[in-house]
């Protein structure tokens, strides 16, 4: 059984392998966005950019876009400033934590995304 697991591993470590070139038709240039709505006295950052090719190194922030935190009863409607070429912050939110809301991201071409509703948690 012992020897049996060491020829095992041994055919998985010097087995051939092939590199993976990936298809590079899809050109599209979907909205990357990351971040995270906090509550409190921490900062709201959210950065966003645009996806590239599997082979590029770089990535494309997405600059001049208009980001808002909405509560879903239309009370709420904060803006974030852009600190950076595609990262957008607030400081301080005091969220309604019997509220919900979303991300509302209207980007420089005018197409508007939203993100899920979402209920905030407490700390």
């Amino acid at each position: 059984m012992k020897y049996t697991l060491i020829i095992l591993c041994s055919i998985f470590l010097f087995s051939c392998k092939e590199k993976y070139i990936a298809d590079s038709v899809n050109s599209s240039r979907y909205l990357v966005v990351e971040g995270n709505i906090n509550n409190g006295n921490d900062s709201t950052i959210i950065q966003i950019s645009r996806s590239e090719q599997l082979n590029s190194t770089q990535t494309t922030p997405e600059s001049s876009a208009k980001i808002t935190i909405e509560s879903i009863d239309g009370t709420t409607n904060i803006p974030l400033s852009e600190k950076a070429k595609g990262s957008y912050s607030i400081y301080g939110l005091n969220l309604n934590t019997n509220n919900k809301y979303r991300v509302r991201i209207i980007t420089s071409d005018n197409q508007t995304y939203l993100s899920d509703t979402l209920s905030v948690l407490s700390n």
